[in-house]
């Protein structure tokens, strides 16, 4: 499980995943979250900021 990077670059393109990633780095920093395998999953002190951690990843389109 986890947010798979590659199928994201691969629906969207590599603006959509470096987005991600720049919005995941403080979390990834906090330890909430780990890049594992190209993909970004919760840890578990992550599991309970979750619903918290994924608004920050939406993106939002004008």
């Amino acid at each position: 499980m986890g947010l798979d990077l590659q199928q994201v670059e691969k629906n969207f393109d590599s603006s959509v995943r470096s987005k991600i990633m720049e919005d995941a780095a403080p979390f990834l920093e906090q330890q909430q979250l780990i890049l594992d395998d190209n993909k970004l999953r919760l840890t578990d002190s992550g599991k309970l900021m979750a619903d918290h951690i994924m608004s920050e990843l939406f993106i939002i389109e004008n």
